[in-house]
């Protein structure tokens, strides 16, 4: 990550035609920054406790670990979705080394990868970390192993979810409801405490009944685990939200989750807070103009930012300053990588080398997909708006 961070008060940025003096005071060497208002994500986390007022967030970190974020919504009161030793230290880093910090700690953070490296289960224990899910007997005798002195706090994640969503897991995660009786009873022949329930529809789900199936199927397998002397009290809905939320999607969740206080609910979202906060901005370092038709080359591309344009989860909405007429272009990577296109057609102004084109909505799944293929280094300034 780029070490000069810079913070702004809201007065150096609007969100009309015009170019951010935040951006347009930057120097001629800086091909690209990120520009995070912190204002949406209080914004965001406002709306979500007005939506969901028995729901704590915990915030996916996999889709932007920016350390300000995370400060951000530590100070929020959100709890932390990790799935890795680096992602442990990133967020355990946030809590002061104190008694009382310890047991926010243990409260506030989940490892909710259903696979994870027995060096980092050894790392979450260290750190405090009892929540951790699983869907096999592999992982619950991974967990046994490594959490002998500490009793972890086990969810069973079930499989389920909505194959149209933008990014599906129902073919990688979950328990099938057929494998629950073995996974239960494997857990007490080893002394494992079950005690709650996960899943995850999909990223980008727009179906509310997938969230209504999904919950009913978590109650169903919490009413088995009592047969079998568990006390279920952690319900995990997952992620997959954006923002904002559809309210046939909160109306469908909240008339379907338990109401009574025996059951903590909580849920991972992560493009809900970091996706609207955040603006890219990249110059344009190249220009072709073909049978009337210009092209545009900037410095980024699907091997930076714009890794999630090839898979196709991404459809970048381009803009710039300028006060001219608009005409239809293409906008190309910076990589020798002849598919590094990140607009095969978009709508901006007649632009010049060194002119800024702006992308909204990039916090998620942009940063941390970046590589450094060709020996491009896409790792853009990032400016903070107060």
């Amino acid at each position: 990550m780029n070490a000069r961070l810079h913070f702004f008060s809201r007065s150096y940025i609007n969100y009309r035609l015009d170019l951010p003096r935040c951006i347009s005071s930057l120097p001629e060497d800086v091909q690209g920054a990120f520009v995070f208002d912190l204002s949406k994500i209080r914004m965001a986390y406002h709306d979500w406790n007005i939506l969901f007022p028995t729901i704590r967030p915990f915030y996916a970190i996999k889709c932007n670990p920016d350390p300000i974020i995370l400060q951000t919504l530590k100070e929020l009161g959100a709890g932390f979705d990790v799935a890795s030793g680096n992602e442990i230290r990133e967020v355990a880093s946030l809590f002061k080394n104190d008694a009382e910090s310890e047991r926010e700690k243990e409260r506030s953070i989940i490892m909710a990868n259903t696979c994870k490296l027995p060096k980092d289960i050894v790392l979450a224990r260290k750190q405090g970390i009892r929540m951790l899910t699983c869907d096999s007997m592999c992982e619950l005798m991974k967990i046994a192993k490594y959490y002998k002195k500490t009793p972890p706090k086990v969810l069973i994640r079930i499989h389920c979810g909505d194959p149209s969503a933008l990014i599906s897991f129902g073919n990688k995660f979950g328990a099938y409801d057929d494998e629950w009786p073995s996974l239960l009873e494997y857990a007490s022949t080893i002394g494992i405490q079950i005690c709650g329930v996960s899943f995850h529809v999909g990223s980008g789900c727009k179906d509310p009944s997938a969230y209504v199936y999904a919950i009913q199927q978590a109650l169903k397998l919490m009413e088995l685990m009592r047969l079998y002397n568990f006390i279920p009290s952690i319900l995990d809905i997952g992620g997959g939200f954006m923002y904002p939320i559809d309210p046939k999607i909160v109306t469908a969740i909240n008339d379907v989750l338990p109401k009574n206080d025996e059951i903590e609910i909580i849920a991972e979202p992560g493009r809900y807070f970091a996706e609207p906060a955040c603006t890219l901005y990249t110059r344009v370092i190249g220009k072709r103009n073909r049978y009337g038709e210009n092209a545009y080359w900037i410095y980024d591309g699907i091997y930076g930012n714009f890794a999630d344009v090839a898979a196709g989860y991404l459809t970048p909405s381009p803009r710039a300053a300028k006060r001219k007429a608009l005409e239809q272009c293409k906008i190309y990577g910076a990589t020798c990588d002849g598919t590094d296109i990140v607009c095969a057609s978009a709508n901006l102004p007649d632009l010049e080398i060194g002119d800024w084109i702006e992308f909204k909505n990039m916090g998620a799944y942009t940063c941390v997909l970046s590589t450094k293929f060709n020996g491009m280094v896409f790792d853009h300034r990032r400016i903070y708006i107060q």
